[in-house]
């Protein structure tokens, strides 16, 4: 029975020698396949996770009840990480009490109010403008 000669698994090219060793016909295939194989498993894992989120922390606004554009929005104030997508998906499963699913449009006004520093009463006299602007809005 003659031996089939073997092909790099990333570019099908022939590879020179017929070894079990050998997969890829060089280090450029062999870095190319490896890269795909984390992206492709990174890929999984954060999918995972934010299914993992979505099920604990919840997939609405708790303002609006919309489904759509939510984020998650610490209510202790605390910092959290940033960049990589699974640290901070990591972090909304570890402390998923001080998080609230919330849309864009609330979260930046939630962020936007938490900025300004207003005394109570200002604030009280701010919420009966808003609140009577309301009551005569006509949409």
């Amino acid at each position: 029975m003659e031996n089939k000669p073997k092909k790099c698994l990333e570019c099908g090219k022939e590879l020179e020698t017929n070894s079990h060793r050998y997969r890829y016909c060089s280090n450029r295939c062999f870095k190319k396949a490896r890269k795909k194989y984390f992206r492709d498993y990174k890929r999984e894992e954060i999918r995972e996770l934010w299914l993992k989120v979505q099920k604990e922390i919840g997939i609405t606004c708790v303002i609006c009840n919309s489904p759509k554009d939510v984020c998650y929005h610490e209510t202790n104030g605390k910092e959290h990480p940033r960049g990589r997508e699974n640290q901070y998906l990591k972090h909304y499963l570890e402390n998923k009490a001080s998080f609230v699913p919330i849309c864009r449009k609330h979260h930046w006004i939630v962020h936007t109010l938490a900025n300004i520093r207003i005394t109570s009463s200002e604030n009280e006299k701010i919420l009966n403008l808003v609140s009577k602007i309301l009551a005569n809005r006509t949409d």
